[in-house]
């Protein structure tokens, strides 16, 4: 499902956004974190143009970044 994440040209720190109504903000963003809904999502297309995608939800974080994924 998360096929960006696995390319490795592309760096994490460069992939993810997040905060309050996050959005994806450029061609690169497919890891986003809304931190008032506490939803994590995917977007594939990386810019906002498609849907992102919820595939979790995390109470009790208040931020996210890159250092705390690891992709396998």
């Amino acid at each position: 499902i998360f096929t960006k994440l696995l390319n490795d040209t592309n760096l994490l720190d460069n992939l993810v956004v997040g905060g309050i109504g996050a959005k994806a903000i450029d061609a690169n963003d497919y890891l986003i974190y809304n931190s008032f809904s506490k939803g994590l999502f995917y977007d594939a297309d990386g810019s906002g143009a498609g849907t992102a995608v919820q595939f979790a939800t995390l109470n009790n974080v208040s931020t996210l970044n890159a250092n705390d994924f690891v992709v396998i």
